[in-house]
């Protein structure tokens, strides 16, 4: 599940996918609260957050292409 929203609806959404089973989620970054790793992990869902999915959805195009060799340098891509 991709989830991109205002904060003020994350926190309802992801548990709402937790009620359906759903247990892979990615909080597009900007999107996540300081409360939804907590739910993540009460819920037991596999949580990707602080990261922009341009950077991963290929073909990686402009400043995405950039930002996502900088993260790679600095070994922080797949974190």
């Amino acid at each position: 599940m991709f989830i991109v929203t205002p904060k003020s609806e994350t926190d309802n959404i992801l548990e709402q996918a937790a009620q359906k089973g759903i247990k892979h989620v990615w909080i597009q970054q900007m999107s996540a609260t300081e409360n939804s790793r907590n739910i993540a992990t009460e819920k037991g869902i596999h949580l990707i957050d602080k990261a922009c999915i341009l950077m991963y959805a290929q073909p990686v195009k402009s400043i995405h292409k950039f930002h996502r060799a900088i993260w790679k340098l600095f070994g922080l891509l797949n974190k």
